[in-house]
């Protein structure tokens, strides 16, 4: 992001982009500033002005996206605590945040990069990027 965002224009929360993991978008704080803009979100949607105005397109857009990532925060937890069950003394989240999280976040942001990419070159060089890091993330599994 920019330092100087134009006029009217609402930057989400950068912790509100983070992946879903324990020690980032799942830390407690976060889920905190989450869950008030999902708060938020349904208030507006239910027909009231929790601001006491209308919101601005830049400001609506934001509370969207922070109440989509708390759904998605909200999944993350509960299959936390599914595997949690399932697995019992074995689960472990150290795994989450070790090295498969780098190549989960190579092969994600060369995705990314390769379906934004107008150009066609740029998207073919991006491909074997994806394709390493996936089959080294199948080999750590």
């Amino acid at each position: 992001m920019p330092e100087i965002l134009p006029a009217g224009t609402a930057a989400p929360p950068p912790t509100s982009l983070m992946p879903l993991i324990p020690s980032t978008e799942l830390a407690p704080d976060v889920i905190k500033t989450l869950e008030r803009g999902a708060y938020l979100h349904g208030q507006v949607l239910l027909g009231r002005r929790p601001a006491g105005r209308l919101y601005r397109d830049d400001e609506w857009v934001s509370l969207s996206f922070l109440e989509r990532r708390a759904r998605a925060a909200r999944g993350a937890l509960k299959a936390f605590d599914a595997e949690r069950e399932h697995l019992g003394d074995e689960f472990n989240l150290n795994g989450v945040c070790s090295k498969e999280f780098y190549l989960i976040m190579a092969a994600e942001t060369a995705g990314l990069a390769s379906n934004w990419s107008p150009n066609k070159c740029t998207a073919t060089a991006l491909a074997p990027i994806i394709k390493c890091t996936e089959i080294s993330f199948l080999a750590l599994a």
